[in-house]
């Protein structure tokens, strides 16, 4: 074989291995965020839907936002809005942000959230994470922040979903 033969080959396979790797993982995920702010509701949309939904669709993930204004009431509704939409995974999380104005008049935010992965209605897994802007005040806003949690919500998340059995089978 000649070599352009064998380099052409060889491309192939890897194009052929990288395409079942990105489809062996792709999911389609159902991502509904709740905020508060300081005991209200957060300003819409949620910053940390949107660093949670960029990093899974970044991942090779088919992810479904529910808006935030419309959510459902239950986890049943929730179920049921995944299944019309063709998500097999539900990832819910709850984040609450507190403000609080240190010397000089800096703002500075603390953020926990506690988030669950729901595969097929049943939890898979659940964790919590927290964040804050101590000595990035200037440079880390609510909405920074926010999207920074979200990225980490999203990427232990993934952890959680290899973890489960219909992704051990596959």
């Amino acid at each position: 074989m000649g070599e352009g033969k064998g380099r052409a080959r060889r491309f192939a396979i890897v194009l052929v291995l990288v395409g079942t790797c990105i489809c062996a993982h792709a999911e389609t995920i159902l991502v509904w965020v709740t905020e508060t702010l300081d005991g209200q509701p957060a300003p819409l949309p949620p910053a940390t839907a949107e660093g949670i939904m960029d990093s899974l669709f970044e991942s090779g993930n088919i992810v479904i936002g529910i808006n935030a204004e419309k959510q459902p009431a239950s986890l049943q509704a929730l179920v049921t809005e995944a299944e019309t939409g063709g998500a097999h995974y539900i990832l819910r999380a709850d984040v609450t942000f507190t403000r609080t104005t240190a010397a000089g008049g800096k703002t500075t935010v603390s953020a926990a959230a506690t988030y669950t992965l729901y595969a097929g209605g049943s939890p898979a897994g659940q964790n919590s994470a927290t964040d804050d802007n101590r000595g990035r005040e200037k440079d880390m806003d609510l909405g920074k922040l926010a999207f920074e949690l979200g990225t980490k919500i999203a990427a232990d998340s993934l952890v959680i979903l290899d973890r489960t059995p219909e992704q051990k089978n596959r």
